[in-house]
């Protein structure tokens, strides 16, 4: 069972199940949310969501909200997930951090209505830095979404099978 205080906390274990529906549900409704409120502010416009003018600096700072809500749940759940398997909980933070941050960039940048600076070998950095982004992705899909956790209490508390 999934509570709401559940979804903000960073204590105790989270079993797959848990996981799974969390990890779904809030990316989903979070697509949804942003995806509506940012064509709704272009007018319906695919074309104008590129256009710095087409987008109001209070849109994008509420799908920066709403962005950072989901980044918050699905972290904590990660972490929860995370501790079930005797782990700390540290590394989706870090790769949270990572994967978010890198996807903030470009709508603060859109916000700011500020050209970007050109990256000499931007290419090749980002085509390495998505290669290590997969690579950790499939391996948190497989610990956290796969791997049983540890069947009895742990440091991080008692199995969530039987709470």
């Amino acid at each position: 069972m999934i509570s709401l205080t559940g979804l903000f906390s960073f204590e105790g274990r989270a079993r797959r199940s848990e996981w799974w529906l969390t990890t779904i549900g809030v990316a989903i409704l979070g697509s949804l949310f942003i995806t509506v409120v940012s064509l709704t502010a272009s007018g319906g416009d695919w074309s104008n969501l590129a256009s710095s003018s087409a987008m109001p600096v209070a849109i994008v700072v509420l799908n920066l909200a709403v962005g950072a809500l989901v980044f918050w749940i699905q972290t904590a759940v990660g972490v929860r997930r995370s501790h079930d398997r005797g782990q700390s909980g540290v590394g989706v933070i870090a790769y949270q951090l990572t994967s978010y941050g890198w996807s903030f960039i470009p709508m603060v940048v859109l916000a700011s209505g500020l050209e970007p600076p050109p990256i000499p070998f931007a290419g090749a950095f980002l085509f390495a830095f998505a290669v290590i982004l997969v690579i950790c992705a499939v391996y948190f899909l497989v610990t956290l979404g796969f791997l049983s956790g540890e069947p009895t209490a742990n440091a991080y508390g008692q199995t969530p099978k039987t709470v």
